[in-house]
């Protein structure tokens, strides 16, 4: 299989250009391509390395990625790591494993009984496996289940009372200060981003004939003065034209209208009131269903930052903001062409740039972060 020659969507821009960057390099280096350099995956937050509990896996669902990299000769590692970590947990726990005789940090969860009772049995025996061994969270020959408990106890509660943890990194302050914990790109490494837009713009539709009739109906005696919906059919068709004429509300307003009655309700009820306000972007419908409500919510989000439009803001994934995918807002940042400064006689130096390779439409957080269906999953539904 050839990658520059597979089929890709039009509304993946990003894809698109890689391939086209890849045909670009490939044209530049005289003979074969040495493979020798390994190719790591690294799953995401909520990766684990391996099918969880039989309905998901990373990054070898229906088409196993790491498999087809190897039969084409790459050296490919699947690292398997701990899961609801975040970027710098990941980072250690990635070097110490690649390196296996470095020393890690502290432990990686607050639960302790939880901790012992997955890593105490041999990896071929347990029941859930959390991939933390190269942590020093397994059996020692001969330890009981409260000695490995008294062991590791301090460790993972150094790692749960400290700062170094998924849940203050994910926090308004840990996101802020995790700037501080690489401020610039190295000027050694090559940097390349790619972003994704799982949402699509908002509907520009009018209300319908069921609609109208619907909020008619809330009237008394509705069924006297309008017999068998005639005042919604005969509004339904004048509805764009009012709608663009600002006389008659469009769909967007009458949800907008409708969801701050509901918080406005809620709120004095002391229930939940937050019901998200729509926006510019809603989901796209091939996203995966447990991701389309955050996507919905950031698609309304009303915030504004300098230089970036409100549009560009509420673009999403499902989990992050596209806007924020290109790379950090420090920079470097640039979303020309790779090959082309490469291939100039005296070549600038690339390194130390966050070189964007765009946007695509069709992939949301769950595809990137390598969360694949498990085929054998789906094959046991189907017979």
């Amino acid at each position: 299989m050839d990658p520059t020659m597979h089929p890709v969507d039009p509304e993946n821009e990003g894809i698109l250009k890689l391939q086209n960057e890849v045909i670009n390099i490939r044209s530049l280096l005289p003979g074969p391509l040495k493979r020798d350099c390994p190719i790591v995956l690294v799953p995401g937050f909520s990766g684990w390395g391996r099918p969880l509990l039989g309905t998901v896996n990373y990054f070898g669902g229906f088409e196993n990625l790491p498999l087809i990299l190897s039969r084409l000769g790459y050296v490919v590692i699947v690292v398997r790591i701990g899961p609801i970590s975040t970027n710098r947990e990941r980072a250690c726990e990635i070097f110490a494993q690649l390196t296996s005789d470095i020393l890690p940090p502290r432990g990686l969860d607050p639960l302790i009984d939880f901790i012992t009772s997955c890593s105490y049995e041999p990896r071929q025996d347990r029941i859930y496996d959390l991939h933390l061994d190269h942590w020093g969270f397994f059996r020692n020959p001969g330890e009981t289940y409260s000695q490995m408990r008294a062991r590791i106890a301090p460790d993972i509660t150094a790692w749960w009372t400290g700062l170094h943890n998924g849940l203050y990194d994910n926090s308004i302050p840990g996101v802020s200060n995790l700037n501080a914990f690489a401020p610039t790109p190295s000027p050694n490494i090559y940097y390349f981003t790619m972003s994704f837009c799982a949402t699509r713009p908002f509907p520009k539709d009018t209300l319908t004939t069921q609609d109208i009739n619907g909020f008619l109906a809330l009237f008394p005696l509705n069924q006297v003065w309008n017999p068998l919906g005639v005042w919604g059919r005969v509004a339904a068709p004048f509805q764009p034209l009012g709608t663009r004429l600002g006389v008659l509300p469009s769909l967007y307003a009458a949800l907008t209208w409708i969801t701050d009655v509901a918080n406005r309700h809620l709120q004095i009820m002391q229930y939940f009131s937050q019901i998200p306000r729509p926006g510019s972007q809603i989901p796209r419908q091939d996203m995966l269903p447990l991701i389309m409500y955050p996507a919905y919510a950031m698609g309304g989000r009303g915030t504004t930052l300098p230089g970036i439009t409100l549009q560009e803001f509420q673009q999403n994934d499902g989990i992050v903001n596209t806007r924020s995918m290109d790379g950090p807002s420090t920079g470097p940042v640039n979303h020309g062409s790779f090959t082309v400064p490469l291939a100039a006689a005296a070549p600038a130096n690339l390194k130390g740039i966050y070189w964007n390779l765009g946007a695509n439409a069709t992939i949301d957080h769950a595809d990137q972060i390598g969360v694949f269906t498990d085929p054998v999953t789906v094959r046991l539904l189907i017979h």
